[in-house]
């Protein structure tokens, strides 16, 4: 591996496809990760990790229950013969320390970066919920994306491969390299004009 390379993977973060051969295959596994992400599950222990979520093309503005319910519509026009396969598509983005510590040092509203990679999925037919969160052993930042695999444009599902997982990828460090970019540019300016 060369320098170069090395300090790409040590500059942007990762983005982790979690559906493996015969996950999120069921029903129930849209309401079991949906209240997941969202920490509105029964007797949930973990509600400090959440930092913000929101949606593009679910009702972000009601609970888990909802959600859930609109996420099935797309499906319920699905139809094709044999099994139904993948319900959702489960990716986490895990912020890298240089990216952390950047968006920190800049305030920069993790939020919105959420929501403008949410807003690439949806841009492709894709329902898609996001939610960040903060662990709290380590303080590390990422942000999960449940996303629809019934395309409500076209009514096709969603085919997931190595390079289209590579190409989400690099749109999601542009997006977050372009947020530092403007934040920085943004404290340039202010120092010159109050210099």
């Amino acid at each position: 591996m060369s320098k170069s390379q090395k300090n790409i993977l040590e500059k942007n973060g990762i983005l982790v496809n979690r559906a493996r051969k015969s996950s999120y295959c069921q029903e129930g596994d849209i309401g079991r990760v949906v209240r997941y992400v969202i920490r509105q599950r029964e007797f949930e222990d973990r509600a400090d990790e959440l930092i913000s979520w929101g949606a593009c093309g679910l009702p972000e503005w009601e609970d888990a229950d909802v959600i859930v319910e609109t996420f099935r519509v797309p499906q319920r026009q699905y139809r094709r013969k044999g099994a139904f396969g993948r319900f959702l598509d489960h990716e986490v983005y895990d912020f890298s320390p240089f990216e952390q510590t950047e968006m920190e040092s800049r305030n920069l509203e993790v939020d919105g970066i959420g929501r403008a990679m949410a807003r690439n999925i949806y841009r492709e037919g894709f329902q898609v919920l996001y939610a960040v969160h903060r662990k709290a052993d380590s303080g590390d930042l990422h942000i999960h994306f449940v996303i629809n695999t019934v395309n409500f444009k076209t009514g096709k599902k969603r085919h997931e491969n190595k390079t289209a997982v590579s190409e989400r990828r690099k749109a999601f460090h542009e997006i977050v390299n372009e947020e530092i970019r403007k934040a920085q540019s943004k404290k340039r300016i202010l120092e010159k004009a109050f210099s």
